[in-house]
């Protein structure tokens, strides 16, 4: 359990936001639905919390 949080506790937003969009790409009807994802992230959540810690 010590583990899993402490994982947790140490991805970046950022790096997060990466991993769900690729997992759930081959999901999405059109791929500009990965672009507007990312593009949407990169635009608001990222400058806010890019650099933050996952909790």
């Amino acid at each position: 359990m010590e583990n899993i949080k402490a994982a947790r506790q140490q991805i970046k937003f950022k790096d997060a936001a990466i991993e769900c969009i690729k997992s759930k790409k081959s999901e999405w009807s059109n791929p500009k639905h990965a672009l507007q994802w990312e593009s949407t992230l990169a635009t608001y959540a990222n400058s806010v919390l890019g650099a933050s810690a996952g909790h």
